[in-house]
């Protein structure tokens, strides 16, 4: 495993994936963000933090039989 792997363990992206989200309402409730852009932006760090189980599953995939 690389250091980036390593790093960026599954219990690291939920925690920054729980504490990014459970922040965007009260960044909407301060006036920072409209609310229309709250689930966007969920929608983007969701899909940023999904990265490391995607290349996982591309990783691990075994080629078709012919």
């Amino acid at each position: 495993m690389n250091k980036f792997e390593q790093y960026w363990t599954m219990a690291r992206r939920r925690w920054l994936y729980r504490v990014s989200l459970s922040l965007l309402p009260i960044v909407v409730a301060w006036g920072f963000i409209a609310q229309d852009m709250a689930s966007l932006i969920g929608v983007a760090i969701a899909a940023l933090l999904s990265v490391g189980g995607h290349t996982g599953a591309l990783r691990n995939m075994k080629p078709d039989a012919e």
